[in-house]
């Protein structure tokens, strides 16, 4: 008996190996100058510069592209009459232009290398060089083919580092699927379309909307893609991964995961002191929306307190034990915090106007750019007009009798202490959790210590000091 129907002699796994092999590579080795320029397109970046007249250029780099930080610096630098610096560890995410840092070098513009949220900016113009990853374009649209029926209504995304590869993909592609709709890189805005989403724009025909289609992701698992299995929640989705060359359906339960947010919904609402995370300096409109944060907070009747702590983590926010939620103002990339290690929710802006806004319901619809809630946005609600007439219902976590809102009576009030019931939750301050705290750091004793002239200290490092010398 044949054993050729049960085994293979090992080309595909050799093929498939030495495919990993050169990915691995590309991704950890350094780049040969002659890659350099044709991966991180140089010669696009010296036209911008010299067109603009730039003197001074930041170039921006996630932490796993720093490799090639130096020698590409050097081959703009040598083509330009403009300084280059190199700008590596960002205040906040590296998807995000890191505007602040880029001001502090006197830079007066920014390119911005790698991955991208690709949200507007503010205040430097800023030019996007996605790095170019391998992907065999034949292998994607031959499994995608396989994988999804010919009559499939089909929306491609695609992760940014295969965007100068788009029009060769969708060349082959829409001759497989005719009822395919492209979401198209849009940094600038240029393209007239009907649908704007996480910087990539597409039209859909009369009468159709995104629920009508099946998904089609290109790119390895990303933030971005969380985004769209959020947004999109009442779609199917398939993706590709250029490095594996595996085409799959995607079978993330996401009820699961919007019912894991609606529980951190709740919590807030819980929470009488919240605290608002800036997440971001360079994305445009940041403080727009924490001022409308505040007075949605205010509204309802609770505290809040504003944090600007750069990168999150878990021992910075555990220094604030008195704050009972946070919400995080960042890019839409980095909005969405798994906050399960945290010792508070850490919602998003939308998800803290569901439980603090009356107007704005629970529908399954979710959004992570705080851009939509704003005026203008896709899904703007206009705040109730002064304080919310107090209500109380039962919270589905403690189920204990909660207020939202403002009494009036309380303005009124003449003072006098009265009986509350343990079941009710009533509102609290840093202050009065301060107060109320064993140990409440150094005692400034104000007027209790004597004035002294100031003496000079030690000089040199803690591994020797100047004194020590001689000791």
């Amino acid at each position: 008996m044949s054993t050729a129907a049960f085994s293979s002699d090992g080309d595909e796994a050799m093929k498939e190996h030495s495919h990993l092999d050169t990915l691995r590579a590309f991704n950890q080795l350094p780049l040969p100058n002659d890659e350099l320029a044709r991966v991180y397109e140089t010669d696009r970046c010296v036209e911008w510069i010299t067109r603009n007249g730039f003197r001074t250029v930041a170039i921006q780099m996630p932490d796993d592209l720093l490799k090639d930080a130096a020698p590409l610096a050097n081959i703009i630098r040598t083509q330009v009459d403009a300084e280059v610096v190199v700008m590596a560890d960002t205040s906040y995410g590296s998807c995000c232009v890191d505007e602040v840092a880029a001001e502090h070098y006197s830079c007066d513009a920014v390119i911005h290398l790698g991955s991208s949220c690709l949200s507007p900016t503010s205040r430097l113009p800023v030019l996007y060089i996605f790095r170019q990853m391998p992907l065999d374009v034949a292998d994607c649209c031959a499994k995608c083919s396989a994988l999804l029926d010919v009559d499939s209504k089909i929306l491609l995304i695609y992760d940014v580092a295969f965007h100068y590869l788009i029009e060769q993909i969708v060349s082959v592609m829409s001759k497989e699927f005719p009822n395919m709709v492209v979401a198209t890189v849009d940094m600038d805005r240029a393209l007239a379309k009907s649908s704007r989403i996480y910087g990539r724009s597409f039209e859909l025909p009369d009468g159709q909307s995104v629920g009508d289609y099946s998904v089609l992701y290109i790119g390895e698992e990303s933030l971005f893609f969380t985004n769209c299995i959020y947004t999109w929640n009442q779609c199917t989705f398939y993706s590709y991964s250029p490095e594996a060359q595996i085409a799959r359906q995607e079978t993330s339960d996401v009820n699961r995961l919007l019912m894991k947010r609606y529980y951190m919904v709740e919590k807030t609402k819980d929470a009488q002191i919240i605290g608002i995370l800036v997440g971001t300096l360079g994305v445009a409109n940041y403080l727009q929306v924490i001022a409308r944060l505040k007075t949605l907070i205010e509204a309802a009747g609770k505290k809040s307190y504003t944090f600007v702590v750069g990168k999150l983590n878990v021992a910075k926010l555990a220094n604030f034990a008195e704050v009972e939620a946070f919400v995080l103002v960042a890019c839409p990339e980095n909005t969405l915090l798994d906050s399960a290690e945290f010792y508070q929710p850490v919602v998003t802006p939308f998800e803290l106007e569901i439980a603090c806004n009356p107007l704005r319901q629970w529908t399954g619809d979710y959004v992570t750019d705080f851009h939509d809630l704003l005026p203008g946005g896709a899904y703007h609600m206009e705040l109730p007009d002064g304080p919310q007439d107090l209500s109380t219902d039962v919270s589905l976590i403690s189920g204990k009798i909660r207020s939202m809102g403002i009494d009036d009576a309380e303005e009124e009030s003449t003072g006098a202490l009265i009986k509350r019931d343990d079941s009710m939750a009533v509102a609290n301050t840093a202050g009065a959790f301060l107060a109320e705290r064993s140990w409440q750091g150094l005692e400034p004793q104000l007027g209790q210590t004597p004035v002294e002239k100031a003496v000079e200290g030690a000089r040199g490092i803690a591994m020797g000091y100047s004194h020590e010398h001689d000791l």
